[in-house]
């Protein structure tokens, strides 16, 4: 019997109760909105260090970072149009080509993939099932993956080549909202980070870059705060016709 078992490794998740109550707002996902400025405290602060751009989950690997020749992005609904605002992110910044594909076509297309590429899973659950799939197509080819995840130990976690967490907290409504901006950040630190290391962009500029990052959470916080105006706003229009 004995040959049957496995041994697993264990993850603490360091959620609050409260993350999974509504704690006063009428329903999850305005209470996520308002959360916007902390999830992306969350995933800006641990990543700057001495102003510097440092990112565990790669290992600071500045020679994969530099032979990168071209980028795939790959993912399902809002985690895809996070893919294709970063396209441009990349593409300015780091100037590596990169392509954004819908993780449900990646599956089924016999895609020819650059051997010095990078695939990058983008995923909140970390359980898309054509996500996955495509992670395991694209390792079956020979590629590097880099999964951006928010659910710790979930399986595009666990099998990526590396694993880049958002912690956005738990997200409950079915309609994203940190989860997607803590996604765009964390691709925009990426982009950042292979711009740097790939030298096109240069120290002063890589500082400005980070001290605009860091002002974030406190301008979302600005915004989040004329929510009552903004109300009047949505009201006005709710019903508008062309």
């Amino acid at each position: 019997r004995d040959r049957f078992l496995l041994e697993k490794d264990k993850h603490l998740i360091e959620w609050d109760v409260s993350a999974a109550e509504k704690c006063g707002y009428s329903h999850f996902m305005l209470k996520e909105i308002m959360e916007q400025p902390e999830a992306v405290r969350k995933t800006i602060s641990p990543r700057l260090v001495n102003r510097e751009i440092v990112l565990e989950e790669l290992n600071d690997a500045k020679e994969l970072m530099k032979n990168i020749s071209r980028i795939y992005i790959v993912a399902c609904g809002s985690a895809y149009h996070v893919g294709v605002a970063c396209q441009y992110v990349f593409e300015d910044l780091a100037e590596i080509p990169v392509r954004v594909e819908l993780a449900s076509e990646f599956r089924y297309r016999k895609m020819v993939l650059d051997p010095n590429g990078l695939v990058i899973i983008v995923s909140q659950s970390g359980e898309t099932a054509d996500s996955l799939a495509a992670l395991r197509e694209a390792q079956a080819r020979g590629a590097k993956v880099l999964g951006i995840v928010n659910v710790v130990g979930s399986s595009i976690a666990r099998e990526a080549d590396n694993v880049m967490y958002t912690w956005a907290g738990p997200e409950i409504a079915v309609a994203t909202t940190k989860a997607y901006s803590s996604q765009l950040i964390a691709l925009y630190l990426l982009a950042m980070k292979f711009a740097f290391v790939r030298g096109k962009i240069t120290d002063s500029e890589m500082r400005g870059y980070i001290e605009d990052l860091q002002k974030l959470p406190e301008q979302v916080e600005l915004l989040l705060n004329n929510k009552n105006r903004i109300q009047k706003f949505a009201n006005r229009y709710l019903a508008a016709r062309e």
